[in-house]
Formats: structure tokens, C-alpha cells, sequence
């Protein structure tokens, strides 16, 4: 993984304790070239890494122009998009098992 947005994002999950954090290289002209979901152990955490990348976006620690949100940590879900680069999806374990998010991104394009 080259691409220093996604390499911002993923250290910061990892900086903010996300678990289970899975890329998948999605190279899509109409949607996004990649995809991260992660988890995180209460809504308060889903709200700090949110938080976070979007300061990160704001302070310049993520080279990147906007950063979109969609979702709030309270719903157990908040889905963050630097948009054409990267997917980000903040949820708790069980909505991630629920929704089957990593069934659906591998099946679409495989694993970064």
C-alpha cells in the first residue's frame, strides 16, 4: 500500500485502537479505490476515530481536500469517504457481522 491518504487512515485507526481493520483494494472508477472497515468496542470509540480522521483531514495529517461523513457513532456506524480515494466504515463488531461488510467488499474485489 502506497497511497499516503490510505496509509494516514490506517494509522490512525490503529492509533485510535480500531479492531479488526481490513483493506480491500477496490480500484473503481465510479465509487472509490479502496475500502476500510474496522470496529470498535462502544460508540464513544466509533466517535473518537471519526473524530479524528476528520481532524486529521482538517490539520492536513491526511493529504486529502474534504472528508464526508455519513451515520453517527450512536447508530453503532459511521461511514467516513475521502472521495475517489478511500471508504472508511467505523461500526461495532456485531453490525459489522450483521451487514456481512467484509463478505460483500471480498466479494466484489479481493483483499488489499
Amino acid at each position: 500500500m502506497t497511497n499516503p491518504i490510505l496509509s494516514a487512515v490506517l494509522s490512525i485507526c490503529d492509533d485510535k485502537k480500531a479492531e479488526n481493520i481490513a483493506t480491500y483494494d477496490l480500484k473503481s472508477p465510479q465509487f472509490t479505490d479502496f475500502a476500510v472497515v474496522c470496529c470498535a468496542q462502544n460508540t464513544i470509540q466509533i466517535k473518537a476515530i471519526a473524530s479524528e480522521l476528520q481532524l486529521a483531514v482538517k490539520d492536513k495529517r491526511i493529504p486529502a481536500s474534504e472528508i464526508l461523513s455519513s451515520g453517527n457513532a450512536n447508530s453503532g456506524w459511521v461511514i467516513l469517504e475521502i472521495p475517489g480515494i478511500v471508504c472508511i466504515h467505523i461500526t461495532l463488531q456485531s453490525i459489522r457481522d450483521y451487514y456481512d461488510l467484509d463478505g460483500v467488499y471480498s466479494r466484489r474485489m479481493g483483499k488489499a
